[in-house]
């Protein structure tokens, strides 16, 4: 019984082992990947001009109309 608690523990103890080196390779992976932070550049989208407002010219147009006929 005494023989397999150690094997256990000893697996146990290998494995914690073995991830703590793998979260090491990978935290030096990850420095050495990043590097200087990478500047991204944006464009402005290009400008759209609003159509022209046809009703209003309409109605000014009327009212204009109404006001000079008399």
């Amino acid at each position: 019984m005494a023989e397999n608690d150690t094997t256990k523990t000893d697996i146990f103890k290998q494995q914690e082992q073995t991830i703590v080196m793998l979260q090491d390779v990978l935290r030096k992976q990850a420095e050495e990947e990043a590097g200087p932070p990478q500047i991204i550049y944006a464009q402005q989208p290009e400008l759209v001009r609003k159509p022209p407002n046809y009703l209003l010219y309409i109605a000014l147009g009327v009212i204009a109309l109404i006001l000079f006929k008399k």
